[in-house]
């Protein structure tokens, strides 16, 4: 049976995969060159030659993969091939390397956690797909959870009686434009059309752990566990109130915050204005239309027991 994306994007969720900005042509390809019965283990992104690849661990191989207008690249490593894969771990980042038929690799520039869990993917060669991921550095065994949720209340105003909707598109958009981020993942109509799928306005906006907030409110009259959800979009910008932690998840984020064990926090956009492709029968062709649902953030966060 032939694998699809979804079943790659439901995949990398059971795997805990965080932090793939922009990766969704790479994932589409990768489901097109997976095996059958080849298990994906984990993935990361990161910089090789200057060039952005989707970097996938399965039981048999690591999987390469780089989608771009002007070049692709997709190439692997049987695991029977790689040695020595080792992680260097920095405050935030790290550097994984590992050896090839005699040649060090090194991939710079991944995400801490992210690295840590993907060079023990490579040593175990199999992850199991229970909620918590063991990972084991300098014969320490550190357990890693996430708990993921929807901003809660982004369809009300904040606290400073503006509108949640109006304010996460405009702050979006100029977030974008400051950090050099397209919109639609930076495609076309007509590169849509020829992709074969739709994106979402802001496919590749990504907020860092430094940019998401929380803040109790303990006078809440209907929580007094209440929290709320702040976004800081660039250095010089006041935080702007977006919501709050969904009510059933509150108890468990504030110990999660109280015991400062957070490894990592992703937020992203969801929702907003999406291009769809939508079969028109007068010129019977494929074409693009725009829909608009509710614009959100969703929330992971990683933290050690």
């Amino acid at each position: 049976m032939q694998i699809t994306y979804d079943d790659v994007s439901k995949r990398f969720k059971e795997c805990k995969v965080t932090g793939l900005l922009g990766m969704k042509q790479e994932m589409k390809e990768l489901a097109k060159l997976l095996y059958p019965n080849e298990i994906i283990n984990y993935a990361i992104c990161g910089p090789i030659n200057k060039l952005n690849y989707l970097i996938t661990s399965t039981d048999k191989r690591l999987i390469f993969i780089h989608r771009g207008f002007l070049k692709s690249d997709v190439f692997y490593y049987p695991l029977s091939e790689i040695i020595f894969p080792v992680v260097d771990s920095g405050l935030l980042l790290a550097k994984i390397s590992f050896t090839h038929k005699g040649k060090r690799i090194e991939i710079k520039n991944i995400n801490k956690v992210s690295a840590e869990i993907f060079v023990e993917s490579l040593i175990q060669k199999t992850l199991t797909e229970q909620p918590v991921t063991e990972v084991e550095i300098s014969h320490k065994t550190i357990s890693r959870k996430t708990i993921t949720f929807n901003v809660a209340g982004v369809t009300k105003e904040n606290d400073q009686g503006k509108d949640i909707q109006k304010l996460l598109q405009q702050e979006g958009k100029q977030y974008c434009k400051e950090n050099e981020i397209d919109l639609y993942n930076g495609l076309t109509n007509k590169e849509i059309i020829e992709f074969g799928d739709g994106t979402s306005e802001f496919e590749d906006l990504y907020l860092s752990d430094e940019e998401v907030i929380f803040i109790p409110e303990p006078t809440n009259p209907y929580d007094e566990n209440a929290i709320k959800v702040f976004l800081k979009y660039g250095e010089n910008e006041s935080p702007t109130h977006i919501g709050y932690v969904p009510i059933n998840k509150t108890k468990e984020l504030q110990l999660i915050l109280d015991t400062k064990n957070v490894s990592l926090i992703d937020a992203h956009y969801v929702g907003g204005k999406i291009k769809e492709l939508e079969y028109d029968y007068e010129t019977d062709k494929d074409k693009v239309v725009v829909k608009e649902l509710t614009l959100g953030i969703e929330i992971s966060i990683t933290y050690t027991n």
